[in-house]
């Protein structure tokens, strides 16, 4: 009796130890990894948590982020950008929520754009999301921007991460770290949060 006692006892030390563990690594994992995806014939395609971007989609690929659970899709498109179907309509067919940005070459992307993309991407009755442009790079920038300033990543990994994902160096670059420094309030890029 005293044997099975202790044996009882032992083996619930150890579930409760397990237990302890999984909520402690649950609770360090951070965000979720930034990752190269297929999405039906989109290029340059990434995702990370309930977010995919790349390029503009087609018919069939808005048929699959249906499927996905995707419900709202985010158009970063130029004006001078064609996609290869009427998004917009096709969206509406599939009864996804389409908010469309509007961009144009001279305005390009600003604090208010980026502000509005944030806004969209923190509301917990939009997502999953897919978020799309002529080539997926901007998605990249804006995705960068997030990570850092909603999910802590550190920049220089947000930045590498979004060279991965089709963002261009330089100019790209060197506006995510205005906007995090605009939206950390840190009032300098450099004091944005960095990889130990």
């Amino acid at each position: 009796m005293r044997r099975t006692l202790t044996c009882l006892a032992l083996g619930l030390l150890a579930l409760t130890s397990c237990r302890v563990f999984e909520e402690d690594a649950a609770v360090d994992a951070g965000p979720p990894p930034l990752e190269s995806a297929d999405f039906g014939r989109m290029r340059n395609v990434s995702h990370t948590g309930d977010l995919w971007f790349g390029s503009s989609p087609c018919k069939d690929d808005l048929n699959l982020a249906r499927r996905r659970g995707v419900r709202t899709v985010i158009d970063l498109s130029l004006a001078d950008e064609v996609a290869p179907c009427d998004v917009r309509g096709v969206s509406a067919e599939y009864g996804l929520r389409y908010f469309d940005l509007g961009l144009t070459r001279i305005d390009f992307l600003n604090d208010e754009t980026v502000d509005l993309v944030l806004d969209k991407l923190r509301d917990p009755d939009a997502g999953p999301y897919l978020m799309f442009c002529g080539t997926g790079g901007r998605c990249a920038m804006l995705v960068a921007i997030q990570r850092v300033v909603d999910g802590g990543v550190a920049l220089d990994v947000a930045l590498e991460e979004a060279r991965h994902a089709g963002m261009d160096g330089g100019a790209q670059a060197d506006f995510v770290r205005a906007q995090v420094a605009r939206l950390t309030a840190t009032g300098d890029a450099d004091d944005a949060p960095t990889e130990d």
